[in-house]
């Protein structure tokens, strides 16, 4: 009976953080867009990875200017969240990101903003295995 509370438990909280995720990724794909340039742009060792020892894990660092009503703004964004990326894929997508930019930006607080608004993917795959881990967790209690 406890693999079933733990696994029902496991389960509310995939679904859980998968909606919030997905509400959160649909938002910003609604935000207005600005044009922006590129400032900088580099591949870096993760520091999350490093701070667990030596790592091979690396990330996109940007720094890019846009402009809202007339206020130029300053972003390090590119997604919400850490991407995480082994170096060859670190490299190839600093490669794809060009000079001029679309920032998509909060429209309530413009320091907000991201040059992609990330995939409804990974959202989707935590609600779909928190509600599998829900169910069995459930089959689990009422079996016993």
């Amino acid at each position: 009976m406890i693999n079933g509370v733990i696994l029902a438990f496991l389960g509310l909280v995939g679904i859980i953080f998968g909606i919030k995720n997905l509400m959160r990724v649909l938002k910003i794909k609604k935000w207005p867009t600005a044009a922006g340039k590129l400032i900088s742009k580099s591949v870096e060792v993760s520091q999350q990875a490093a701070a667990k020892g030596p790592s091979n894990i690396f990330e996109v660092k940007v720094s890019y200017s846009y402009q809202v009503d007339g206020k130029t703004y300053t972003g390090k964004n590119i997604f919400p969240g850490h991407q995480m990326m082994q170096k060859a894929d670190a490299e190839a997508f600093s490669a794809e990101i060009s000079q001029e930019l679309q920032v998509k930006y909060n429209p309530q607080n413009p320091e907000e903003a991201y040059l992609f608004p990330s995939s409804i993917a990974w959202p989707i795959l935590a609600i779909s295995c928190g509600v599998v881990c829900l169910v069995l967790g459930a089959s689990l209690i009422i079996n016993t």
